[in-house]
């Protein structure tokens, strides 16, 4: 955001976490916070040119744009599980209340989906005002790329009180409420 508003056109800025981690700590570090065991890992013989890390020099962009990490690559990893966990509850909780084993569905133009490629599950109280609800499975619904989109043209990304206006969007009917309900 920072790059988008304040950055210069044509510069390149490097963001990243100031971190220095091997590959391998990153995979166990992943297998970890997913609850898996370090055998899933596979080693391969090392390639000619092999990297061991990846590093980003940030200071352009702390000295130009004031900006630098907020949160650690530790921390940010769990949140990102989380998020990926929330997630995949919310598109399985949708294929339940839509009565479709097979399919996904978008609740504003219920169109069917067989992968959720094309879909977002979208908070229902926004994730900026709402900490305790950010990986409640109810706290979301799923909507195609396009009604996804639509929504955040007409209310753009401000954090207000999206459940009322996520109803309005979504047309305030019967079925709405009572997928909300379910």
């Amino acid at each position: 955001d920072v790059v988008l508003h304040d950055g210069k056109d044509g510069e390149v800025y490097n963001i990243g976490g100031e971190c220095e981690l091997r590959n391998i700590d990153i995979v166990k570090g992943i297998l970890k916070g997913l609850g898996k065991s370090e055998d899933l890992i596979e080693y391969v013989k090392d390639r000619l040119g092999h990297d061991w890390r990846y590093a980003m020099n940030i200071d352009k962009i702390e000295e130009k744009l004031h900006w630098y990490p907020k949160i650690s690559f530790e921390e940010g990893s769990k949140g990102k599980l989380r998020y990926k966990t929330w997630r995949k509850m919310v598109f399985e909780l949708n294929k339940r209340k839509v009565g479709l084993s097979k399919y996904y569905v978008c609740v504003k133009c219920n169109k069917k989906r067989k992968t959720t490629r094309v879909l977002h599950a979208h908070h229902i109280y926004s994730w900026d005002r709402f900490e305790d609800k950010r990986y409640d499975s109810k706290n979301g619904v799923v909507l195609c790329i396009k009604c996804h989109n639509g929504f955040h043209r007409k209310y753009k990304y401000e954090a207000l009180d999206k459940p009322n206006l996520l109803l309005e969007y979504l047309g305030d009917n019967k079925a709405v409420k009572e997928y909300l309900n379910k």
